[in-house]
């Protein structure tokens, strides 16, 4: 009888044990990225998203084991690494892909369009409207990139999750009781 009311105990202590451990253990941020990764970061236009939900963008001027720095609005921002559930590089495709493509549909158009006059608003007016369907492309293919390319632009993320469950008492005028519980994660 001692015996087998000792085995329990110590059953529930250990499990009690293993989840105050998981619970520390998945307290816990990531490590923060070193490297090449990072390295290449350095001084470019992030995205940080808060736990919250919160997106900020600046430059990153740093990510230590405590915090991130980034540059915004002419100075520098420090955010709790705990704060942050992820930072990304912000890809320009769009805007790259837009230029390339005016640029590319304006020489064709022009060249299309060419007359014996040099200069003819007929020339201009070809080129004008091949830059902007070219334009259009151009971003379209950009954003096809960006979304390809997106897991190459992470930098740190924090995949713990911070879940929560919160109970409240909800009465009504006529009288009825109930309970509401609202989980996030």
């Amino acid at each position: 009888m001692i015996q087998s009311t000792l085995l329990s105990r110590a059953a529930v202590l250990a499990a009690l044990f293993c989840v105050w451990t998981c619970s520390i253990a998945a307290a816990q941020p990531p490590p923060v990225p070193a490297g090449p990764r990072l390295e290449s970061a350095q001084g470019k236009m992030v995205r940080v998203t808060g736990t919250d939900g919160a997106r900020r963008s600046g430059r990153l001027t740093s990510i230590t084991s405590t915090a991130v720095v980034v540059h915004e609005r002419g100075q520098d921002v420090s955010m709790p690494l705990t704060g942050v559930r992820r930072v990304e590089k912000v890809g320009h495709g769009v805007r790259d892909g837009a230029l390339g493509g005016a640029v590319a549909g304006f020489i064709y158009g022009y060249g299309v369009t060419e007359e014996d006059g040099a200069g003819s608003s007929r020339e201009v007016v070809g080129g004008l409207l091949l830059a902007g369907l070219g334009a259009a492309a151009g971003a379209g293919v950009g954003a096809l990139l960006n979304r390809a390319r997106r897991g190459g632009n992470l930098i740190y993320e924090n995949r713990v999750s911070s879940t929560s469950v919160s109970i409240a008492p909800v009465l009504s005028p006529s009288g009825h009781v109930g309970l509401a519980v609202v989980g996030r994660w």
